[in-house]
């Protein structure tokens, strides 16, 4: 977090995470029919490591609940991923979801 700037806190599935508010900006949103990459943090949600994906697979975007999780086809399989764990493919991974900032433990 840049010094001076106040960092954005989500809670999300239990999580807390801390955004750099210039960062939210470049977060792109999925859209219905992206081609999607699993994320650098993917691991960190239960259970995008349970679906069809592995690092490396691209995926399709074919819906999303409204709620932050997308259904997303790979390999004539369907699963719902959380926001989190996708990046679209192209989009640079530094800019993606951080990493659960370990030091805001929910209490």
């Amino acid at each position: 977090i840049r010094s001076g700037e106040r960092p954005v806190v989500v809670e999300y599935d239990g999580v807390l995470w801390r955004y750099e508010r210039s960062a939210l900006s470049s977060l792109a949103e999925l859209e219905v029919d992206d081609a999607v990459v699993l994320s650098a943090h993917y691991e960190q949600f239960e259970t995008a490591g349970l679906g069809p994906m592995k690092p490396g697979d691209v995926g399709q975007v074919l819906e999303h609940n409204g709620s932050g999780e997308f259904r997303v086809m790979f390999d004539n399989e369907d699963w719902w991923y959380p926001r989190g764990a996708l990046r679209v493919l192209g989009q640079e991974d530094p800019q993606d979801t951080p990493a659960p900032d370990s030091s805001l433990a929910s209490a």
